[in-house]
């Protein structure tokens, strides 16, 4: 009951806040770097992505891993975040804001909410982790303005392991950069 309760309310924030979302990518303010999230799924494996751009659009890094198994799309989209917050730390990029476009994660990021599960567990580790940063904020943007992690994080699949890029993306990723400028 509790959890069909959470969801009801998560419709309706949903609806209240439906203006105020993105629908597509923005530069963050100079000397802030944004981290776009995201994950794809093909059979039992699961992709992430994740590109981090500065305030003209440049990328700073961009990520792909792809991994067998699956927990769910909410798990897997924190597990997509944690793991860009932490590249962008070991990258020395420490004034962030955190783009996704899964509410669940949003809005459990925006509450500080830590959950007794697996997702809040992981959650709880994105906010450890944006403790180490000088500045970071938590946005949501519509999935059309999330479209270069998706297609990084769909190109995960064919890695085999994890591959981090320093100031550039594959070709079909820097396609989609470009058009958001």
């Amino acid at each position: 009951m509790v959890r069909d309760y959470e969801k009801v309310v998560d419709a309706q924030n949903v609806r209240i806040n439906k203006r105020a979302l993105t629908t597509s990518w923005s530069p963050p303010p100079a000397g802030v770097y944004k981290i776009n999230t995201d994950t794809a799924f093909e059979g039992e494996s699961v992709g992430m992505g994740a590109i981090m751009r500065d305030n003209v659009g440049d990328v700073m890094v961009s990520l792909g891993y792809g991994m067998r198994g699956s927990a769910t799309v909410e798990v897997d989209e924190a597990l997509a975040t944690r793991l860009g917050v932490k590249i962008a730390l070991e990258a020395s990029l420490s004034k962030l804001i955190l783009e996704t476009h899964n509410l669940r994660v949003y809005y459990a990021l925006m509450k500080g909410k830590c959950e007794n599960n697996s997702f809040g567990s992981i959650i709880r580790d994105i906010l450890v982790l944006a403790n180490q940063c000088h500045f970071v904020s938590f946005t949501h943007v519509k999935k059309s303005g999330n479209k270069a992690a998706h297609i990084m994080a769909k190109l995960s699949f064919s890695l085999g392991k994890m591959r981090v890029w320093i100031e550039e993306a594959p070709n079909n990723v820097m396609q989609v950069i470009h058009s958001d400028i």
